[in-house]
């Protein structure tokens, strides 16, 4: 259950497809559905509106689960849809029932009957996975009561991300052209006006500096007017959203993530896999992905004073940047593996499960 338009819900139902029969349960229609042919995806499911539609919704759910075969349900993103779906779940009894936790779900202030929902159905799942410690730790300040809750992150494709075969791009990166990068959605949540401010003190020290922004947004239009009030905007580049991130990526010379508030980032695995360092917040599961002064620096968030210190200590120093990226190579292939995420929820549907097995075999008996 989640919304097949997200790439990350589409990197966990490519491999996940291998071994189980994924139907895809989705909020919404899936532009680029060739990215996961080999699902069934249902789009548009339970899109009611107003209190009649969420009746409908309830009889709806309850109807398709009972007739469709469904052996385990998995949503991912616990807000908004995932919450009611969650709580149709667990209204109904429906086992296995497994919540993945990606980052504002939980990390944001919420109401409090948004957190009494949450409650209540955390206390009913099967199994919570989190992508970070930070978000597990989230968790448990709704409810203790989780019987079983997992840290899985979204990790990194290390054949994609490799940088061996990217070897021609350092060239590009030592180029007369400073290249800084921001790889994430133009929202509010990201803190890019801080980045587009700090790089703005940035420019006047390293003239042949130049900010990217890979991603689409609300924010763009603001961004815009933004540099252009601070001269700069012959020097911001709107890349809009790119398909070959890899590639793009591996040309920067930094990468930037200035959140407000985090889960667990990709793109910061994403930049250190290829051996470039990260200048991030000191926020939610940023200091988890990022080790401070080693594959990169984190700096106080909501401040573009400070973040164009970061920014300006690493371009001033090539060594740094170079020992940097190649404790990062490391640090992501040590922890963040790609392959070995998708493992452990495969193993984590297979223990269900059998659990779910067994209960029913000791039922049956007594």
């Amino acid at each position: 259950m989640g919304d097949c338009q997200n790439l990350h819900l589409q990197r966990w139902i490519r491999p996940l497809s291998k071994k189980f029969d994924v139907v895809v349960l989705s909020s919404s229609s899936c532009v680029h559905n060739e990215c996961i042919h080999s699902s069934d995806i249902i789009p548009g499911f339970l899109n009611f509106l107003g209190p009649v539609g969420l009746l409908s919704e309830w009889f709806f759910f309850r109807r398709y689960v009972k007739n469709s075969g469904i052996d385990l349900i998995h949503i991912h993103y616990f807000g908004g849809l995932g919450v009611r779906v969650g709580l149709y779940t667990a209204f109904f009894n429906t086992h296995p029932f497994v919540i993945s936790l990606w980052g504002s779900d939980v990390a944001l202030s919420q109401k409090l009957h948004v957190k009494f929902f949450k409650k209540y159905i955390f206390e009913r799942v099967d199994a919570v996975t989190a992508v970070c410690n930070f978000l597990s730790e989230k968790a448990k300040e709704i409810t203790p009561k989780i019987k079983r809750l997992e840290v899985i992150p979204f990790g990194v494709d290390l054949k994609s991300f490799d940088p061996k075969r990217f070897r021609s791009k350092e060239i590009a990166r030592d180029s007369k052209v400073i290249k800084i990068g921001f790889f994430k959605h133009l929202e509010e949540i990201y803190g890019l006006k801080y980045l587009v401010r700090a790089f703005a003190i940035v420019a006047k020290k390293f003239k042949n500096s130049e900010l990217f922004l890979a991603g689409r947004g609300s924010l763009k239009y603001d961004l815009e007017k933004l540099a252009q009030n601070l001269g700069i905007s012959s020097k911001v580049h709107f890349l809009g959203f790119i398909k070959n991130v890899p590639e793009v990526m591996s040309t920067m010379d930094v990468t930037v993530i200035p959140s407000l508030s985090e889960g667990l980032p990709v793109a910061a695995l994403e930049s250190q896999a290829l051996g470039i360092p990260v200048v991030a917040s000191r926020v939610g599961g940023l200091p988890e992905a990022v080790k401070d002064g080693e594959t990169g620096l984190l700096v106080s968030p909501k401040n573009e004073v400070v973040l164009a210190e970061a920014i300006n200590k690493l371009l001033s120093d090539r060594k740094l940047r170079i020992k940097m990226g190649r404790a990062g190579q490391k640090f992501v292939k040590e922890r963040y593996n790609w392959e070995e995420n998708v493992k452990e929820v495969e193993n984590l549907y297979t223990s269900l499960f059998e659990d779910f097995a067994m209960t029913q075999d000791l039922t049956k008996r007594y």
